[in-house]
């Protein structure tokens, strides 16, 4: 039975990729080299395009030297251009890294605009997130989040995953510093746990605030400790995890 059509031009990509025969483009990343067919890249990506456009370098000899992407993400990204799909089991098999893969292939998805490969990332990310939420990865990837994505895509699925934990993560001092370092994720936090329906709702809301004393960042946890205490407790940063300033 003959291949559909979609699925024999997706073969003949595929065999292109490792075929540079035909090739009339070079990503250089440090050193790492791809030969490509600008016919493939270009048609997917705007930004790439605009690079032979132009009196540029890369218009002179077609070649376009990467110096901020990561070797591995470059070779995930002229993977799916010539074959559509997105396997990042093939690069990393631990959870952590199988995250950390995927925020970072969901901004260079966005960065070169390849919106078919931001997808593909998200979904990656929606089905190991909720696993990895105790991984040593996850606070870095919520760093990666926050300060290199510039819509609301992933953040909104990891902010529902910080607020079902939110006592685990408050109880660590790199979630904690990094609130502090970003202020969009401590707001969004405190945002999040008021919600209806979510953990932090139940008698419990915290908020981020700076120490008067110390000048130090503080969680405090305004809503719980105001309807038993009648008023407002606050953990210092500065001080033993056990200490409450009241």
């Amino acid at each position: 039975m003959p291949l559909p059509q979609i699925d024999r031009f997706l073969a003949l990509t595929s065999t292109m990729r490792n075929d540079d025969m035909y090739a009339d483009m070079t990503i250089n990343r440090r050193g790492t080299i791809f030969k490509l067919h600008k016919n493939i890249v270009c048609t997917q990506s705007k930004p790439l395009a605009a690079a032979f456009k132009g009196n540029f370098r890369e218009s002179e000899d077609s070649t376009i030297v990467l110096e901020d992407d990561e070797p591995e993400i470059v070779d995930v990204v002229v993977r799916f251009l010539y074959e559509q799909a997105l396997e990042l089991n093939a690069t990393a098999t631990e959870i952590g890294s199988l995250l950390l893969l995927a925020v970072k292939v969901y901004v260079i998805g966005d960065k070169y605009d390849i919106g078919g490969l931001s997808e593909l990332a998200k979904n990656e990310f929606e089905e190991v997130v909720g696993r990895a939420c105790e991984d040593p990865s996850f606070i870095p990837a919520l760093g990666i989040i926050y300060k290199q994505t510039p819509d609301r895509t992933l953040r909104d699925i990891a902010i529902k995953v910080v607020t079902a934990h939110i006592d685990k993560f408050l109880a660590k001092r790199e979630f904690t510093d990094l609130c502090e370092d970003i202020g969009a994720l401590a707001l969004d936090v405190l945002k999040a746990t008021r919600e209806p329906g979510n953990k932090g709702n139940n008698c419990k809301g915290y908020c981020f605030d700076r120490c008067w004393d110390c000048g130090g960042n503080l969680v405090a946890n305004c809503f719980g400790m105001m309807k038993k205490y009648g008023r407002l407790s606050t953990l210092c940063s500065q001080l033993p995890r056990t200490t409450l300033v009241l």
